[in-house]
């Protein structure tokens, strides 16, 4: 199985490449997921203008998984491998045994897409440290 190695970036660097790719003509800044899902979840008492969701983005050997419930940052972020001999992972709120979550404590932001086997995330406040830059 192949390790998902994950670069974070904050907004100003994802910005500038994809300025420079789309201004370029060339192909887009990343793969396109083989399909993506958006579930909405139900919304907080305490917040009820909030409007939370759970995403999942396939991709051929990997899905993520965002959890938004509408504050700054993503609530979640996870990867899971995708078994060759099993179907396709269900795309549920709650945690399986083999899935990768980052943790919340070392990083808060939102997915932004994937290129080859890079997942890329943006910072929720725009800044970026090589402190950041996770193998996992």
């Amino acid at each position: 199985m192949r390790t998902i190695r994950t670069i974070l970036l904050s907004e100003f660097l994802l910005g500038s490449a994809c300025f420079l790719a789309c201004a370029s003509g060339s192909s887009p800044l990343f793969d396109k997921p083989l399909h993506e899902t958006h579930t909405t979840l139900p919304s907080d008492p305490d917040n009820p203008q909030s409007k939370p969701v759970l995403s999942c983005f396939y991709y051929p050997d990997f899905m993520v998984k965002q959890v938004d419930i509408g504050e700054q940052g993503a609530e979640e972020i996870s990867i899971l491998h995708r078994a060759k001999d099993r179907g396709e992972p269900q795309c549920l709120r709650a945690n399986i045994k083999d899935e990768i979550v980052v943790d919340s404590r070392v990083w808060s932001g939102y997915f932004e897409g994937v290129k080859g086997n890079l997942v890329f995330l943006r910072a929720d406040d725009g800044f970026f440290s090589r402190n950041e830059l996770r193998r996992l």
